[in-house]
């Protein structure tokens, strides 16, 4: 079975439209054919009444004048749609006598009269609408009946109804018409809006969809997609320089394995050089694969799959269990590493993967700074936030946009490894566990990295 295709919104938009109008339209039509039902009856009960009395003012004499026993038809023709008038005698006793038919015919059609029912007041009697009055004149009492068919007015009200059901057929025609209008008339800068979104591309990540008012719903729209579109275009371009930055990082480490495996086939010797050479291979391999990692736990933190144990750490204390681990390594650079934190800061934080962050935010103070730089990480509260800077007095780098692309000065590329992918995981991390980081630097002052978290109640 072939699956539905879902209408578009302009054609969606006009049969709303039509179902809106619909209702409206029978209620009308129900409202004016019962009006025009009740005026034609109205018309019809009118006449009756005319012909009663017409009936008591130019037969009543001529009828008071007959003998009891004398019967006589004034037929003045046979036409249906005729009044039917009848008269009769009433007697002492209250019983008819003496019918007569004063216009049309087919008596045996028409039953006969109630003598009790009140004078002037129409009903319906089979196929005949009929009203009835009393006379008298001296002894004599009369009953006169006067009935119309019915099937005029029924005919009449068939007509009504099907010229309604025409009427409405057009008008919901016109209005599917007018509805797939303006919907695609409203619709006119939605689709300029995908003409102009479906040219952008890689290739064009600059461009902007306009903004003409902020109050247009449109505008909004376009707003959102522009924020949108700048969110995509710095991923991509983040993508791209880390992407650089991996293929450097994985590059120098291959290229150094492939130069001692190399060496080691030429002239090595002794199994101690050929152990020398597989020992500096391995050094490499365990390299990559700390790039690897490193690459890994931040694609899982930008895709937000990095499964985080968010619970409530002492700051100060994780500062006195990592800190202490690159003392060795800055002391070989011949720097200063210090940390400073006063009272217990309780903050909320995945432990072990903030535990990274210091690692890799001091790890890469140590490195991309000169001989004798002091570093200090310290610790501080501000409200409900909790504080930490990892700052040094080295020779600064250039913060290139908002995101975190840093380009250091006076520091050699091929001589360092890790510069920036460092930097990017801890970014990652900071912000897959809610907090912000925010790096301050410039050539020649230094640079200061701070990480604001929220506080947690101490235990």
């Amino acid at each position: 079975m072939k699956r539905f295709r879902p209408l578009r919104i302009r054609t969606r938009l006009a049969v709303w439209y039509v179902i809106f109008i619909l209702p409206m339209l029978l209620v009308y039509s129900a409202v004016m054919g019962g009006f025009m039902h009740h005026q034609v009856l109205s018309e019809l009960d009118t006449r009756l009444k005319l012909d009663l009395a017409e009936v008591v003012d130019r037969h009543l004499l001529q009828w008071n004048s007959l003998p009891p026993s004398t019967s006589v038809d004034w037929l003045e023709g046979s036409d249906s749609r005729l009044a039917l008038i009848d008269s009769w005698r009433i007697n002492p006793a209250k019983t008819l006598s003496l019918r007569q038919r004063v216009r049309g015919a087919a008596i045996e059609t028409v039953p006969p009269p109630d003598i009790d029912r009140p004078d002037g007041i129409p009903f319906n009697n089979g196929d005949w609408r009929m009203v009835q009055g009393h006379a008298s004149l001296g002894a004599t009492r009369l009953l006169i009946r006067v009935a119309l068919p019915r099937q005029p007015l029924e005919q009449t009200m068939h007509m009504v109804w099907v010229g309604s059901g025409l009427g409405m057929l057009v008008i919901l025609s016109i209005a599917g018409g007018g509805g797939l209008w303006i919907a695609g008339a409203a619709l006119q800068p939605i689709t300029q809006l995908v003409l102009r979104t479906r040219r952008i591309g890689p290739g064009t990540m600059a461009e902007r969809l306009p903004v003409t008012s902020p109050a247009d719903e449109l505008s909004e729209l376009s707003a959102v997609i522009n924020g949108l579109l700048g969110r995509v275009e710095s991923t991509l371009d983040r993508q791209g320089r880390f992407a650089t930055e991996a293929a450097h990082e994985l590059r120098t480490p291959l290229t150094a394995q492939r130069n001692v495996g190399e060496l080691a086939l030429r002239e090595a010797e002794t199994v101690g050089q050929l152990r020398h050479a597989v020992a500096s291979m391995l050094e490499e391999g365990h390299h990559m694969q700390k790039v690897i990692d490193g690459l890994l736990t931040l694609a899982r933190a930008d895709t937000g799959k990095l499964v985080m144990q968010l619970h409530s750490v002492d700051l100060c204390k994780l500062l006195e269990l990592t800190v202490p681990t690159m003392l060795p390594l800055a002391e070989e650079r011949m720097q200063s590493l210090s940390w400073h934190c006063s009272e217990s800061v309780h903050v909320y934080v995945d432990e072990a993967l903030f535990r990274q962050v210091l690692l890799n935010l001091i790890h890469n103070s140590i490195i991309h700074t000169a001989v004798g730089t002091r570093i200090e990480v310290r610790v501080s509260c501000n409200h409900d936030e909790a504080i930490l800077s990892i700052v040094d007095n080295g020779q600064g780098m250039e913060v290139g946009e908002p995101h975190g692309v840093f380009l250091c000065k006076g520091i050699d590329r091929s001589e360092v490894r890790g510069l920036g992918l460092g930097l990017s995981i801890a970014r990652a991390l900071t912000r897959a566990q809610g907090a912000k980081m925010q790096v301050e630097s410039a050539p020649g002052i230094g640079t200061s990295v701070h990480i604001r978290l929220s506080l947690a109640p101490a235990l």
